[in-house]
């Protein structure tokens, strides 16, 4: 049975977005019995920003894999990204995640669970495009599935691993990095809403944010349609932020091919 991902993230990608943060996904495992199933993802995303002390627009490439087994998996996502902060362009790569996640609790059209992230400081702190340090991303996700709609939600916890001092030197006491962005302790939040239209095509809507304990709280909604045929999935989604996010728009596709 389908699972929804959340996060944003987001980010990023393979829509797998990113994003963990506001924007990171905490992802559902996608059940299929007890069969073992690899999955992998290439995606894009085009985004434009206003923070309080940057402006600009920012695109990037993700790739990533997954690795499914009943009601587990496990999966690592990269992204790429070119900047522009200021006027001033920047290339990099963004920061490694890495989750793992697990069915708890199914029983007919309900299901929940549980999901870990981690996301490792592979980006560039001082070019927007890292946190600068490890966080660490516990949540709880729970949906309902019914014939011709699924319901999604999660709800989880963002720490991080060294001085928070450091964390707000980077974005002057805002959220950072500019592509995902996060605090460096925060409560994270989503729920999604998918509607079957046509064989292998859903289409829905969904919101998700941050509540951080030193900062804003953001919020973001966005709009979603993605279509699956045999091994094949493609999906697309639109992003807008409601409050507190610095990202005025952002789109994301990706395709997935599972082994």
């Amino acid at each position: 049975m389908d699972r929804l991902r959340h996060a944003g993230t987001v980010v990023a990608l393979a829509l797998s977005a990113t994003t963990a943060r506001a924007e990171h996904d905490h992802a559902a495992p996608t059940r299929a019995a007890d069969a073992t199933h690899v999955t992998a993802h290439l995606g894009a995303i085009a985004a434009s920003y206003r923070s309080r002390f940057y402006e600009g627009d920012y695109q990037g490439g993700s790739f990533g894999a997954k690795w499914s087994h009943g009601r587990y998996e496990v999966a690592a996502r990269g992204v790429a990204y070119q900047i522009d902060r200021n006027g001033l362009v920047y290339r990099g790569f963004g920061d490694l995640m890495m989750h793992g996640a697990a069915t708890l609790f199914e029983r007919g059209a309900f299901a929940t669970g549980g999901h870990f992230m981690v996301m490792a400081p592979t980006g560039d702190a001082m070019k927007g495009l890292g946190m600068g340090h490890w966080m660490l991303m516990p949540a709880a996700w729970a949906t309902w599935s019914h014939r011709l709609v699924t319901l999604g939600g999660s709800l989880g916890y963002a720490h991080g691993v060294g001085d928070e001092g450091a964390h707000a030197e980077h974005g002057g006491g805002a959220a950072w990095p500019l592509v995902e962005p996060m605090s460096f302790s925060e409560l994270t939040f989503d729920a999604t809403a998918m509607f079957v239209l046509g064989s292998g095509l859903r289409a829905g809507v969904r919101t998700l944010g941050a509540i951080p304990t030193d900062d804003d709280v953001r919020v973001i909604g966005a709009a979603r349609v993605g279509w699956r045929t045999g091994r094949l999935e493609l999906t697309a989604e639109a992003q807008a932020g409601i409050a507190g996010d610095p990202v005025r728009f952002r789109g994301l596709v990706s395709t997935a091919m599972t082994f």
